[in-house]
Formats: structure tokens, C-alpha cells, sequence
């Protein structure tokens, strides 16, 4: 849609440079916080952490037994963070993950790279996925059958990718997560001629970043008649305030998040997505298929 399109790339242009000054000071402060919480360790008494060097180095988030992941073999979510900042930044929701039970393994994207790598990290989560499906160490303790991708904001972009776009996909990924995402623009491939995975889209209706209906609706509205996908509305939030920090809006939000996995890869039953993801005021669900 070219209107959309020159809208976006206007908007992004305006916006990029105020975006990631915002992003590295949060991420500044979530790294203080991680050191604080002991993340090099253990980011909390059962939250355990591993720094895994690949290909696709890793940030792995675990729910803990001691030194080790605890008994079970558990989902997995695969997160593709945001421009600029790395796992630290979205402790409280990879920490969330794990205290429910899900192995969290956050991308580390190559430092300094432009916007216009985006389509390459799609390709990046991919290889990440057979990462943690290789990895010895988790060997026992993961479901190669329950795989999920989430991304905040250009990483949510890349799983649009991964999810949506005829350039990738990946038979292994059973949901996915776009928070605060849009369409790739810079994307050399179509989208919108598959079928696609359960999908939750959530945004913001403040986003000065991504906006609302310019970029995250025409996503969501691309999946229509393809695979069941759920609009989260978040009102009033920016582009982070909706999942970080300790309002009760970002306390629903993440607990919808947790809410949905749950329902579409462990089929755990809707009422913890549902009831988080509609709370007057502050977050409204949508349903399309």
C-alpha cells in the first residue's frame, strides 16, 4: 500500500533517532538493575540465566533448580529484542516466561547494524531456534514441539518476518508475539499468500514510534483470513510503557502475554489471556481468523 508505506518511512525518519536515545537510556538503567538482581547468575531465586556463545550468541532465561533447569521438558520462546538494547531491557518479561515455566532465549543482534539488516534477522531466528534445539546443555529439558518467537519493536518486525512474509518461515514456530511491531518496509519480499501461526499483535494507541493504525494495524490486517491472530490494544502507552516497569497496565500486559502462550502452545485454557488482555482502561483483545 504505497500511502502507508511513504507514511511510515516519513514517520520512522522523524522518530528513529528520539526512539533510540529512549531505548539506550532504559536499556542503561535495566542493565544497573540486572547487575543489582545478579543477572550474571541468577536473575532471581528461580529465575536462572546462561550467556550462550553460538553463532546467534544467546541470553537464556530458565525457570531454575538450583544450577541447572528445573525437572521437565519445558517450551520455548525465542525473543528478538528491539533496536540497540539486549535481554537486560526486557528482564521483567523474559523473567515472567521463565517463572511460568518456559526456557526464554533472547537474540543478541550484532551491535551498530542499520534498520535496513531487519529482514536478515528473521533468518537470524531461525538459526537461533536450532540453537537452543541443539544446545547440550538444555538437552532434556525442552520441547522441540512448543516453539514460540516474540519480538519488542524492530525485533517484533523481524518475527512479522519470520511469520508472515514469503522471504522465511519456519515449520518449527507454533506462535508468535509482535509487541509494538509494524511490517518490514525494508523487506525485499511479499507477504500475506500463507497461512500463519496463532498470533498475538499488541500496541500501543500513543506510539509516536510505531503508530497505531499507519504501522502495526496493516500487519495484523494482512493475517485476516489466514490463521487466527489477536489485536491487543494497549491505551494510551507508548512504545514501551505498555510491557516495562511496574504500572498495572504493563503487569496485564505481560500476563497476557504468559496468558496467550499458554493457551496456544501448552492448551492451558484462554481465561488468564482473556482476562488480562481485557481490563477497562487499559487493554482491549480483537479476534480475527
Amino acid at each position: 500500500m504505497p500511502v502507508l508505506h511513504r507514511t511510515h518511512r516519513t514517520h520512522r525518519t522523524q522518530s528513529t533517532h528520539r526512539l533510540h536515545r529512549r531505548l539506550a537510556g532504559v536499556a542503561a538503567l535495566a542493565a544497573l538493575l540486572a547487575v543489582g538482581a545478579g543477572l550474571s547468575g541468577c536473575a532471581s531465586p528461580v529465575v536462572g540465566h546462561r550467556y550462550e556463545v553460538h553463532a546467534i550468541p544467546l541470553d537464556i532465561y530458565y525457570p531454575s533448580s538450583g544450577a541447572t533447569v528445573a525437572a521437565g521438558r519445558h517450551p520455548v520462546v525465542v525473543f528478538s529484542p528491539g533496536y540497540g538494547v539486549t535481554a537486560p531491557f526486557y528482564q521483567s518479561l523474559l523473567n515472567q516466561l521463565a517463572l511460568a515455566g518456559y526456557v526464554v532465549a533472547a537474540v543478541r543482534y550484532p551491535a551498530g547494524e542499520p534498520e535496513s539488516a531487519l529482514p536478515r534477522h528473521a533468518e537470524s531466528l531461525s538459526t537461533a531456534i536450532t540453537e537452543v534445539l541443539s544446545d547440550g546443555w538444555l538437552a532434556g529439558s525442552i520441547d522441540p514441539g512448543q516453539v514460540a518467537v516474540a519480538g519488542h519493536s524492530d525485533g517484533g518486525v523481524a518475527v512479522g518476518d519470520l511469520i508472515d512474509s514469503n522471504g522465511y518461515g519456519d515449520s518449527r514456530v507454533k506462535a508468535a508475539v509482535i509487541l509494538s511491531g509494524c511490517r518490514d518496509w525494508f523487506a525485499p519480499f511479499s507477504y500475506g499468500t500463507h497461512a500463519v501461526v496463532p498470533t498475538l499483535q499488541a500496541q500501543g494507541t500513543a506510539d509516536p514510534s510505531n503508530n497505531f493504525w499507519n504501522d502495526g494495524w496493516p500487519l495484523f490486517t494482512s493475517m485476516n483470513g489466514r490463521g487466527p491472530h489477536w489485536w491487543m490494544t494497549d491505551w494510551g502507552a507508548d512504545h514501551t510503557s505498555a510491557l516495562m516497569g511496574t504500572s498495572a497496565q504493563a503487569a496485564h500486559t505481560r500476563s497476557a502475554v504468559v496468558g496467550f502462550l499458554d493457551m496456544t502452545l501448552r492448551h492451558l485454557g484462554s481465561a488468564a489471556f482473556t482476562s488480562n488482555g481485557n481490563v477497562a482502561g487499559q487493554t482491549q483483545l480483537r479476534y480475527s481468523s
